[in-house]
C-alpha cells in the first residue's frame, strides 16, 4: 500500500505559480521590451502568455484582457503595435503541463510617448 501511495503522490503535478519581477526595460513610441523571472513553483514551464488591456485617461479600463503573444519561450518580449498615447496594463502567465497559473500584473500602467530628440 504504501509503495500505491507514493506512487500516485509522485504524479502530481502543481499549477506554476505567477512569473516574478515583471518589469519594463525599455519603450519605444509604440513598443515595450518586457522581462520577468522564472515561476518559483510549479513545475517545467513550457511557455508564457502576455495579455494587455488599454485604459482611459481617466484610469478607467475600457476593455477586457486581450491576449497578445501565447507561445513565448523566454523571458522577455519586445510588445509591438502599441498606440502611441494610450495606456496599457500588461500581465505575464506562464503555462505547465496542467494549464495556465496565475498572472503577474505590473504594478503600474504603461503609456507610449512620442520620443523627441532621437
Amino acid at each position: 500500500m504504501t509503495s500505491l501511495v507514493s506512487a500516485v503522490t509522485s504524479l502530481v503535478i502543481l499549477w506554476s505559480s505567477a512569473p516574478v519581477n515583471l518589469r519594463v526595460e525599455s519603450m519605444s513610441e509604440s513598443s515595450v521590451l518586457l522581462s520577468w523571472d522564472p515561476p518559483q513553483k510549479g513545475g517545467c514551464v513550457l511557455n508564457y502568455i502576455i495579455e494587455r488591456r488599454p485604459m482611459r485617461s481617466t484610469g478607467l479600463v475600457r476593455k477586457a484582457w486581450r491576449r497578445i503573444v501565447g507561445d513565448i519561450h523566454d523571458t522577455n518580449y519586445q510588445l509591438t503595435g502599441l498606440t502611441i498615447g494610450t495606456s496599457y496594463l500588461l500581465r505575464v502567465a506562464a503555462v505547465n503541463e496542467i494549464g495556465v497559473g496565475p498572472f503577474t500584473e505590473l504594478t503600474n500602467a504603461v503609456t507610449t510617448r512620442l520620443q523627441y530628440g532621437t
